[in-house]
């Protein structure tokens, strides 16, 4: 179980020692709560979506061939739970044209990736929810039927 640390000391930490405290707390419900205290959501949010995007890149620069197979099951099992933390925080809430601008860059995301390669498209996260491009992509096909 993690150490208990206030609100105020989270508030504190520098990046690498917030992704820490988010790491540790991931399969911990209990202290995952303190992490979901409406100051700390953004800085939650970020620190996830650092780190799914840390364990994508370190899946990538590893030899799938070479892989130490415990490593892998840790890593996914360990991205797969981070994923589903940061899906499940409160979205972020954006306002009059802020809203409009987010729609705008959406239909630009999604008119752009349609003219890459989609092979490509699995090799790029989206910034949020831990999702490929292509993952992205498609969810959003599927919202828009």
């Amino acid at each position: 179980m993690p150490e208990r640390i206030s609100t105020e000391v989270l508030k504190r930490l520098d990046g690498r020692g917030y992704v820490n405290a988010v790491k540790s707390r991931l399969s911990d419900d209990a202290a995952w709560e303190q992490l979901t205290h409406p100051d700390l959501i953004p800085r939650t949010r970020w620190a996830l979506t650092r780190l799914v995007s840390s364990i994508e890149e370190q899946k990538r620069r590893q030899d799938a061939a070479a892989a130490d197979a415990a490593w892998l099951i840790g890593v996914n099992n360990l991205q797969r739970l981070a994923r589903a933390r940061l899906s499940a925080l409160p979205g972020e809430v954006g306002t009059g044209s802020a809203n409009k601008e987010i729609k705008a860059w959406k239909a630009f995301s999604a008119r752009l990736a349609g003219l890459v390669d989609p092979a490509m498209l699995e090799t790029v996260s989206a910034p949020y929810g831990g999702l490929t491009a292509a993952e992205w992509l498609n969810a959003r096909g599927e919202k828009k039927r």
